[in-house]
């Protein structure tokens, strides 16, 4: 029997529940009829062009993504600009949303950064909320056996498959490391308040960077998606076990620009 997306929406919610988003996100089922049927799902960061294009030509009945694929507030829906000309075309292929954002951040991305660098005695870096009782919230701040900020630098490219990142500071002894996957530049006080040697996050201002090694804190920027691509294939794996008998593809892009 064919699941409906609103026993996929449940699942996910039990996964990252929904209820501990951030106020100004906007999760949830985005687009589509909770009570559609789904036999083909795509996952995806952002839902662009190019994952509207796949899903289309792929006859996808719905698309799960990190970002909401309507984020602002909007009055109209139109062809006149690229939001509401997305939407149409979801609406018109029967094609529904569910964007897992900020609960999936705050229930499953900073555990699944704190693992690829082997962190002990992890915390939350930005406490939000409450999972079960305990602390839970943005990014995460843990301890590592001393070691070198070259060879932190190596693990975060090699955990999560990057080409390059963006280092502020020089090298120096690594004790303790806070994460922050996504655009981190606005908690660089928490880090240096939780002590970490260097931060890891993304979209960093080139004067954030300055003033936090200033701070006696070192900075990874490891770019917005280079540590928030992980939520693809976590997400698709979650989606293939829970629903065997629906076809689950994914689109994965680390960055969706070039460095030249």
């Amino acid at each position: 029997m064919k699941p409906i997306v609103k026993e996929i929406f449940e699942k996910i919610d039990d996964y990252a529940p929904f209820f501990i988003a951030e106020d100004w996100d906007n999760s949830g089922l985005l687009v589509g009829n909770k009570e559609s049927a789904v036999e083909r799902i795509l996952v995806a960061l952002d839902l662009d062009e190019e994952v509207l294009s796949l899903a289309v030509k792929d006859h996808i009945d719905l698309i799960v993504t990190h970002h909401p694929v309507i984020f602002h507030s909007i009055k109209s829906v139109t062809g006149s600009d690229f939001i509401g000309r997305r939407l149409m075309t979801l609406i018109k292929n029967d094609i529904s949303v569910i964007s897992a954002h900020t609960n999936y951040d705050i229930a499953i991305m900073g555990r699944i950064a704190a693992s690829k660098l082997a962190l002990k005695n992890v915390s939350p870096l930005e406490v939000t909320g409450e999972i079960d009782g305990e602390p839970a919230g943005i990014g995460v701040v843990g301890d590592v056996e001393p070691t070198e900020l070259k060879t932190v630098t190596f693990s975060t490219k090699i955990g999560f498959d990057l080409d390059a990142v963006r280092v502020y500071g020089s090298d120096r002894k690594v004790r303790k490391i806070a994460i922050c996957p996504g655009s981190g530049g606005g908690n660089v006080e928490r880090a240096v308040k939780a002590g970490a040697d260097v931060y890891i996050t993304g979209d960093v201002s080139h004067h954030t960077g300055i003033d936090a090694v200033a701070s006696g804190m070192a900075v990874i920027d490891a770019g917005h998606a280079g540590l928030e691509h992980v939520f693809v294939p976590d997400m698709a794996a979650m989606l293939r076990l829970s629903f065997p008998a629906v076809y689950v593809d994914t689109l994965e892009k680390i960055s969706p620009f070039e460095t030249v």
